[in-house]
């Protein structure tokens, strides 16, 4: 988006930025939303978790190459007439230098520490880790070789080879990385 932003045509890669994914988790007080007053009674996990969402924000705007992003927001159990007891966010933090990073990462739960503690509710957060995924077609093929000849049920297989069903091919997903560039006018 920045090239199409700028009308430009040609950049070159500076740098690759280091990822760090967090899943930050507020627990308050679930209860009914028209008996309960506002101010303090409300130990509202909603509430605290969108004033962080807005520390996010503000602390990566005024951070060369820091990119931070809440992408996820959930409510487990959460109803329009109740007060959210509970509600789980997940954080990414990039730079592309890792000091740089790490101290965003423990700035932003720093930042819903405070953010908690103004509300009444508590918080905890874990870093989530970065995995890989296994290709669902190799696990059918490992699957079919342990089998060896027999099978379905353990049975020989009358010495027929199945009938060979087309492959299909394997979607890409787009991989989550951002890269730094550097511009150059054409």
């Amino acid at each position: 988006p920045v090239l199409e932003a700028e009308a430009l045509s040609l950049a070159i890669v500076d740098a690759i930025a280091g990822q760090s994914r967090m899943q930050v988790r507020f627990c308050g007080h679930a209860n009914h939303a028209g008996t309960t007053p506002m101010g303090l009674l409300r130990r509202d996990a909603v509430a605290a978790a969108a004033d962080w969402i807005g520390e996010v924000e503000r602390y990566a705007n005024v951070r060369s190459g820091l990119v931070a992003t809440v992408g996820k927001v959930e409510v487990p159990g959460g109803a329009g007439n109740v007060i959210a007891g509970e509600c789980v966010a997940t954080l990414d933090v990039r730079h592309a230098q890792d000091e740089v990073r790490r101290d965003a990462v423990s700035q932003m739960i720093a930042a819903a520490k405070r953010a908690s503690s103004a509300r009444g509710v508590a918080v905890a957060a874990r870093q989530r880790a970065l995995r890989a995924r296994r290709r669902r077609r190799d696990h059918r093929r490992d699957r079919h070789e342990a089998r060896g000849s027999a099978g379905r049920h353990g049975r020989p297989r009358d010495g027929r080879r199945p009938a060979a069903r087309p492959r299909r091919r394997a979607r890409r997903r787009p991989v989550p990385v951002i890269l730094y560039i550097r511009r150059f006018h054409a």
